[in-house]
């Protein structure tokens, strides 16, 4: 479906892929953090192979959310975000408690920490990947389709967000 790629983004900025369904969005995106590998050609991060890296460095730099990832059983929102912390975090460590509190209070799901995750609302799951994707706190977040299932207000807020993001801790 691919061919002929080739993209660079710089340090801080916004870009978006725009195309019909099925012409290789998700697809990019998944090799652009390394959880796909292009038959032909490579992904460079930092001017080195991406397939150098090892999963835990990749999470350090790179923050994936998939379009529709599955939830959960039996773990509760705030369980779920603090699954975000495992590439800056030693091997079952929880995160600090007040990095998890701001980043579910960002997205607006602090009251629901102790709810079951797979109990909530589409939207409200989709914050709560997002929640995950921010505490693990990348330098680089890819977003397939981060609004989906959002609401008109949260898909603002949500791109606020992105843009704080942007000028907050350079993230792009």
């Amino acid at each position: 479906v691919l061919k002929n790629i080739n993209m660079r983004f710089n340090t801080g900025e916004i870009a978006a892929l725009i195309g019909a369904n099925g012409c290789g969005k998700s697809t990019l995106l998944r090799m652009i953090a390394g959880l796909q590998s292009p038959d032909q050609g490579h992904v460079l991060l930092h001017g080195k192979a991406i397939t150098q890296y090892s999963r835990r460095a990749i999470a350090r730099e790179i923050g994936y959310l998939s379009q529709s990832p599955p939830a959960p059983e039996g773990v509760t929102v705030r369980q779920l975000v603090e699954h975000g912390a495992f590439s800056r975090t030693r091997l079952f460590r929880r995160p600090a408690a007040q990095a998890v509190d701001e980043v579910m209070d960002r997205v607006d799901l602090l009251s629901y920490a102790d709810r079951p995750f797979d109990t909530l609302s589409g939207g409200e799951r989709q914050r709560g990947w997002i929640a995950l994707t921010l505490l693990q706190a990348p330098k680089i977040l890819l977003l397939d389709e981060p609004t989906s299932f959002l609401d008109m207000g949260y898909r603002i807020d949500i791109m606020r967000l992105i843009e704080e993001l942007k000028s907050e801790r350079g993230m792009g």
